[in-house]
């Protein structure tokens, strides 16, 4: 983080100014502009009570409470005009707040208790723990949303999705080896869908997820936020508003590369793609369909300087279909 200057939005209007001038320009075949505006920017929250621990602590400038965030990418879909956000399990789950479930859950152990129910007891924190979703989950904004003058102020967010049961929330986990996750924007979330269409996202629509890719050799990309590349800029943020609105602008990033691995009965395959493995979450696209999604903090499969695993798209469907069950039920 400390690789990214500070800055005011006078700056960026500035840049904007020159590039209008011919100063910097850069052109893009249509279709690949269209899929920079069908991924998003998440950066996920800690709990306000770890940010207050982190103040209490800290020796040092009070805006370490900025370590408690967590980024990455996000496809936004649209099925029967309902909108959805896609991404890896590990983008969304409060490992932290996970791990504090668990550990509360063992404390209140009492020796008087059976082992019956001891067990159901902490299966239970256990289950918890595992579909624990970050409690505040913000959208980084890009920097053509500033140059393009968007209104701004604290980001849009999503809040208190890990309340209720559940089978009714609006958000649904695989299992973490498949490690992927789907929130419902609709009906919950609407203003959030609708903020993003009017900054000029765009979703895709589901019939564009392929099951898998067509054969290995195949030409693939993918673009999504790769942290240090992806984060073009950081504005001048007051302490108190930086508690919610950590003041980075950020530029989704393209990688290019071939498949090199693929088995039917595997759920992943294998790409080869120059990047930063630990950052990368986006779509894997090939000739416009997406074939699958960035997934490289999967059990099952191993990872080189190059090598990135990707889940084949039929799990991005399988388990939207699994979700908008629950979503019906709950309605």
């Amino acid at each position: 983080m400390s690789l990214l200057c500070t800055c005011n939005p006078a700056r960026i209007s500035e840049k904007q100014t020159a590039s209008n001038a011919g100063i910097v320009k850069t052109e893009m075949p249509p279709e690949m502009e269209a899929w920079k505006k069908s991924v998003i920017h998440l950066e996920g929250a800690a709990d306000i009570e770890t940010v207050r621990r982190r103040i209490r602590s800290s020796e040092n400038d009070a805006r370490e409470v900025n370590e408690d965030r967590y980024w990455g990418t996000s496809l936004f879909l649209i099925h029967n005009g309902r909108h959805y956000l896609v991404s890896p399990r590990h983008v969304v789950h409060d490992t932290l707040q996970a791990g504090r479930y668990l550990q509360n859950a063992e404390d209140e152990l009492s020796p008087s208790w059976s082992t019956e129910f001891r067990d159901s007891h902490m299966q239970s924190a256990r289950d918890e723990a595992e579909t624990c979703i970050f409690n505040i989950l913000y959208r980084v904004p890009s920097l053509e949303e500033f140059q393009n003058d968007t209104p701004q102020g604290i980001p849009e967010f999503l809040i208190g999705l890990g309340d209720g049961p559940y089978n009714q929330r609006s958000y649904t986990f695989s299992d973490p080896e498949i490690n992927l996750a789907v929130v419902s924007l609709d009906p919950r979330h609407t203003a959030f869908a609708e903020r993003l269409l009017s900054a000029g996202y765009v979703p895709v629509s589901t019939n564009k997820i392929m099951d898998q890719p067509s054969r290995e050799g195949t030409e693939i990309y993918t673009v999504g936020y790769p942290i240090m590349p992806a984060l073009f800029d950081r504005l001048d943020v007051e302490f108190s508003e930086s508690l919610w609105n950590i003041g980075f602008i950020s530029i989704p990033t393209f990688t290019f590369g071939r498949i090199v691995s693929l088995h039917a009965e595997a759920p992943y395959f294998l790409c080869e793609m120059n990047m930063n493995s630990r950052m990368a979450c986006g779509p894997v696209i090939e000739k416009e369909r997406i074939v699958g999604i960035i997934n490289s903090h999967a059990k099952s499969l191993q990872v080189g300087s190059h090598g990135i695993n990707a889940l084949k798209g039929k799990f991005i469907k399988s388990l939207l279909k699994k979700h908008i069950e629950k979503d019906g039920a709950v309605e």
